[in-house]
């Protein structure tokens, strides 16, 4: 009876994230045609600089105390709480008193770039200062597994930062600095909703409290290296592309990768948010794979089909919509969405070994995929130039993959051929794959170029569906008989 109850809150959950993820992503995705006709690739490097800034900041002012609130086996007392508020709220000014004595010397002695680093600083600020407020009534939710109320202020809160920049663009040419009014707006509308359903507890604590706390904060520590270095393998093309060949191939790489990220993420943010409740009130290491298995599946199902045909209608959209700016970026976006696939797989096996083994094991795990990018990435960017890091990228998610089911502690050649199984034997996969191919011959057939074709988009829809409609488990959830 417990187990079906929780089934029954999860799927509610579910439902609910859904529903506000893709909501979400639409406008998101009308807001994106937008940016990528009015900003040159430059100024969308600086926004995809400021974006990982702010994440960076997050992941520094979080401590990894989200994530260990939420797998903890007993729930925080108000003192705990209080202090764990006021740290963050103390790191969080520290970092925006540094961001401004840094700003002074670079006005003094770099007068060139103080227009670039004022955007970053005011665009990070906002989420730092907000981001204690945020984080640990989220946690506390999450715990509960209570998504509906957290699902509609992040839907609309996501809406407000990442699409009323579109507004402010077209209407009052704000230009770059439109995001920054957007992300104020934002996290103000965040940090009001998601209080009113759980305020935390404030407390100024004594040094007595805080040591009370030390046993959050050293798990704490080893999931934030462990997200450090995630982030770092996310923003390579940050710090490396950048660092080697400018801002405006970062500008390239943000573009491609918000490609993928529209065509994947309102599937996987929901398999993030919900694995790590899940696993923690699972008995056992076999419940918790099979549980893994399944997000796995569904996950495949739902991306693989679109990120098969997008690749067919980019070009004519490139073309029609943005003059063929993003070219450049096309000729490698199918190298990030090959490292979509397997890449499917790593985010519930990483929350399972996050669950299963703890933050030490999985920091150790996440250090060394980490470094095995960042060596791949250096050594094909120095052979094959700005493209050698979508190359690396296609490539070392592979070994990731591997590292993450050897960190178990389980048999993980017998998961890693499971795995493989439930991605590859997919027939959505398969059938979405067919019929994409044959519809890119037949251009060929035609004499009609993949760029001039509007047909490509009025045929994404049925490839889509007839994908979807060829998975007994889509078919049983729709409750069809075919």
């Amino acid at each position: 009876m417990k187990q079906n109850l929780f089934s029954n809150q999860i799927r509610r959950g579910v439902i609910g994230l859904f529903a506000s993820n893709l909501i979400t992503f639409l406008v998101i995705g009308l807001s994106y045609i937008v940016y990528s006709k009015s900003l040159i690739p430059a100024e969308f490097g600086l926004y995809s600089i400021g974006l990982g800034i702010a994440t960076f900041g997050n992941l520094v002012l979080d401590g990894g105390l989200k994530n260990t609130i939420i797998k903890s086996p007993i729930n925080l007392n108000n003192k705990e709480e209080g202090s764990l508020l006021f740290l963050m709220i103390g790191s969080s000014l520290l970092v925006n008193l540094i961001i401004l004595i840094i700003g002074l010397i670079i006005y003094n002695y770099f007068p060139a770039t103080i227009q670039d680093y004022n955007f970053l600083a005011l665009f990070s600020s906002a989420y730092w200062l907000s981001y204690p407020w945020i984080a640990i009534p989220t946690a506390s939710l999450e715990r509960r597994l209570d998504y509906a109320k957290i699902a509609g202020i992040e839907s609309f809160g996501t809406i407000i930062e990442r699409s009323l920049p579109a507004i402010f663009i077209l209407v009052f040419h704000t230009g770059i600095y439109s995001f920054i009014w957007a992300v104020v707006l934002g996290r103000l509308f965040r940090v009001i909703g998601i209080n009113l359903f759980y305020k935390p507890y404030f407390c100024i604590p004594s040094w007595q409290e805080i040591k009370a706390i030390f046993y959050l904060l050293s798990e704490g520590g080893w999931l934030q290296i462990a997200t450090c270095f995630s982030l770092l393998r996310d923003n390579l093309h940050i710090l490396l592309v950048g660092t080697m060949f400018g801002k405006d191939w970062v500008g390239y790489y943000a573009w491609g990768l918000q490609i993928c990220l529209i065509a994947s993420q309102i599937f996987v943010q929901i398999s993030a948010r919900i694995s790590i409740p899940m696993f923690a009130q699972a008995s056992s290491f076999e419940q918790r794979w099979q549980w893994c298995l399944y997000q796995v599946k569904l996950l495949t199902i739902f991306t693989a089909p679109l990120l098969s045909v997008i690749l067919l209608v980019i070009p004519s959209i490139n073309q029609s919509l943005f003059q063929d700016k993003w070219t450049t970026a096309i000729t490698f976006l199918p190298l990030l969405f090959l490292r979509m696939i397997p890449g499917l797989a790593t985010t519930p096996i990483g929350s399972l070994l996050m669950v299963h083994q703890g933050g030490r094991k999985f920091a150790q795990a996440t250090i060394i995929w980490t470094l095995v990018e960042i060596i791949g990435a250096a050594l094909l960017l120095s052979l094959l130039g700005p493209t050698g890091l979508a190359w690396s990228y296609s490539l070392a998610v592979w070994p990731g993959l591997w590292i993450l089911l050897i960190f178990t502690g389980e048999d993980s050649q017998k998961l890693g051929l499971e795995v493989n199984r439930i991605i590859f034997q997919r027939s959505s996969l398969l059938i979405a794959g067919i019929l994409s191919v044959l519809l890119y011959f037949s251009h060929f057939i035609l004499e009609v170029s993949l760029k001039d074709s509007y047909i490509n988009l009025f045929l994404l829809i049925p490839i889509v569906l007839i994908s979807y409609l060829s998975e007994k488990d889509i078919r049983k959830l729709l409750r069809l008989k075919i």
